[in-house]
């Protein structure tokens, strides 16, 4: 097992919008790559079951390409971005606000204190392009934990299980994410939104089943291909279906984009 440590890069010109940043790339076996103190390390696992680590500053980005991987962003770190790629990885974000995206496998995610944006399944072509080398694919059954600040959860595709903790979440779904059983183990009414994109308001409906409310998502073909567990919630509360999911989405619980 390797352990590396980032550094910056000496040639590189001084005017570049990369100067002062710090690389620290892996091999395809296990590694350990640790990034330097300060801002704007960048750091790659490659093959292998790596372990990834920052410690504060702003601008740190962390791949960890194929395996199942451990990265960390520990300390006051903000802006930072953490890419799990494939295999069964872990992230965790430090207390600032920062980006976590699982990619392919089942993934653990943990945003920890700060405003952050926690995907379980993948990025788009254009950030793929420009930031990583490795070709990402979607799905896996994702365990999204947001912490303290008002957080985006986006399980993805797969049977996810998301907890936004405290703060004002937004717990997100695609049509072309859908096919899975998603459970939200904290929804709040008074705080929190569900926010359908390309989805149309009919394709809705809501049930309570014990002590849960169940939004279903129906495709084109009138078949339901997505259920959302809201754990221990009743948004009905005595309500019809209609009323009670009129009214979520007049008061802005439930929103379309």
């Amino acid at each position: 097992m390797a352990v590396i440590y980032a550094k910056e890069q000496s040639n590189i010109d001084p005017s570049s919008p990369f100067a002062g940043f710090k690389w620290g790339s892996g091999t395809e076996e296990d590694d350990v790559i640790l990034g330097s103190p300060g801002d704007n390390n960048t750091l790659y696992g490659y093959g292998g079951n790596d372990f990834l680590a920052c410690n504060g500053g702003t601008g740190n980005a962390l791949y960890g390409g194929d395996g199942n991987d451990e990265l960390y962003v520990l300390g006051n770190s903000v802006d930072a971005f953490l890419s799990g790629g494939r295999g069964n990885d872990l992230l965790v974000g430090g207390l600032g606000s920062n980006t976590l995206i699982g990619g392919s496998g089942d993934d653990r995610l943990f945003g920890n204190i700060g405003n952050d944006v926690l995907e379980g399944d993948g990025m788009d072509d254009e950030l793929l392009s420009l930031s990583d080398p490795h070709n990402f694919q979607a799905g896996g059954n994702d365990t999204l934990w947001g912490g303290g600040g008002n957080d985006t959860l986006i399980g993805g595709k797969g049977n996810d299980t998301l907890t936004g903790g405290s703060g004002r979440d937004t717990f997100v779904w695609d049509r072309q994410d859908l096919g899975g059983v998603d459970r939200v183990t904290d929804f709040d009414v008074k705080e929190d939104y569900l926010k359908f994109s390309n989805i149309a308001p009919d394709r809705l409906s809501l049930s309570v089943e014990g002590q849960s409310s169940w939004l279903s998502i129906r495709g084109g073909d009138g078949q339901v291909s997505q259920r959302i567990e809201l754990e221990n919630t009743d948004l009905m509360s005595g309500q019809s279906e209609a009323v009670a999911l009129q009214k979520l989405i007049d008061q802005g619980t439930i929103l379309f984009a």
